[in-house]
């Protein structure tokens, strides 16, 4: 599957729907991991968010907008980012699934149940 496509997809009137805001498990690295299934999600994270309110929600950094604190974050863009849900969809057995983001950062892998599924930049 290549995502990398010049069309939109609209939002579609589901008869049903999974929302997959809300709490995510996420770490950070310094450099790609070569296998997602050895790492650790130590903290949590609300989603839809950034990479810096998720480090301010998980009490690793303060609030960026008092004082000086926005220096702090300088090394958040210099990390890779890994987030981790756990979802079934029974309900959705036998059907097509599309899995929509509203928002990710500029390169990103999606995995599902520790396969690959897709890649997207740009």
């Amino acid at each position: 599957m290549n995502p990398n496509h010049t069309f939109y997809i609209d939002k579609r009137k589901a008869s049903a729907e999974l929302p997959l805001d809300g709490d995510w498990q996420f770490t950070y690295l310094d450099a790609a991991a070569e296998s997602i299934d050895k790492l650790e999600f130590p903290h949590i994270g609300q989603i839809p968010a950034s990479s810096y309110k998720n480090l301010q929600q998980a009490g690793i950094l303060p609030d960026p907008y008092i004082g000086t604190n926005s220096k702090l974050y300088d090394w958040v863009d210099e990390k890779i980012w890994y987030y981790k849900k756990t979802f079934t969809l029974n309900e959705f057995a036998g059907k097509d699934v599309f899995l929509c983001f509203d928002g990710v950062g500029y390169f990103c892998r999606v995995w599902v149940n520790g396969q690959l599924l897709c890649e997207h930049e740009g």
